[in-house]
C-alpha cells in the first residue's frame, strides 16, 4: 500500500490539450501503467476515449470497455455509491448511470411522491450525489430535499420496506464482488 501511494507517474502532459504525439510519448516513457493510472491521466488531461484510441491504436470499444468496468482499486470503489458500483461491475459507464437517473427522475415526476422517489433511490443504492450530478442540481437542495423525508402513507411504507431489502442485497452483492477483487489482486501479488 505504501508503494502504491508512492506513485510518482505525472499525469499532467502540458499546460496545453494533449495531441496524439504528446500521448505516444507518454505511453512510450510510462510502459507499465495500470487502468487506474490511465484513467487519472485521461481525466487530469481531458482526454477522451477517442483520443486515446487514436493515439495508441487501441480499439475505442476496448477502451470504453475498461473504463465501464471501473478497473480502479478496491479503496477508490469504496468512495462510489453503491448504486455507481453495481453499475460498473454490470459494465455499465458513469454517464450511462447518470442518465438512467435522470431518466427515470423525468419520467416519475408527479407519478411518485417524493418519499417513494427516495425509497427507490435506496433501493437502487443511489446516493444524494449520484442524484444531484445527474440531475446537475446543487448537492446542497437535492440534501435539503430529500435527507428529511419520511413515508407516511401504507404505499409509501410499503414501498419503503422493499426498497430496504434490495438495498441490503445490492450491499452483500457489491460486498461480495469487493472480496473476490480483494482474493484476486492478492493471488497475484
Amino acid at each position: 500500500p505504501r508503494l502504491a501511494a508512492a506513485n510518482t507517474v505525472s499525469t499532467a502532459v502540458s499546460g496545453a490539450a494533449p495531441t496524439v504525439l504528446d500521448i505516444q510519448n507518454y505511453a512510450k516513457k510510462n510502459p507499465n501503467l495500470t487502468w487506474t493510472q490511465i484513467q487519472q491521466f485521461m481525466n487530469v488531461n481531458k482526454i477522451t476515449p477517442e483520443l486515446l484510441s487514436q493515439a495508441l491504436s487501441v480499439p475505442v470499444a476496448d477502451i470504453n470497455a475498461k473504463i465501464a468496468q471501473g478497473l480502479a482499486t478496491p479503496q477508490q470503489r469504496n468512495n462510489n455509491s453503491v448504486g455507481l458500483n453495481y453499475a460498473l461491475n454490470n459494465n455499465m459507464s458513469q454517464a450511462q448511470y447518470d442518465s438512467n437517473i435522470k431518466d427515470f427522475y423525468v419520467q416519475n415526476q408527479g407519478k411518485m411522491s417524493d418519499s417513494m422517489f427516495k425509497s427507490e433511490m435506496t433501493a437502487l443504492g443511489i446516493s444524494n450525489e449520484d442524484v444531484s450530478r445527474a440531475l446537475g442540481i446543487d448537492l446542497a437542495t437535492i440534501k435539503t430535499r430529500f435527507d428529511g423525508i419520511k413515508a407516511t402513507t401504507p404505499e409509501e411504507i410499503a414501498f419503503e420496506k422493499t426498497a430496504q431489502a434490495d438495498l441490503l442485497r445490492r450491499q452483500n452483492e457489491q460486498l461480495a464482488n469487493q472480496n473476490s477483487a480483494i482474493a484476486q489482486e492478492n493471488a497475484t501479488g
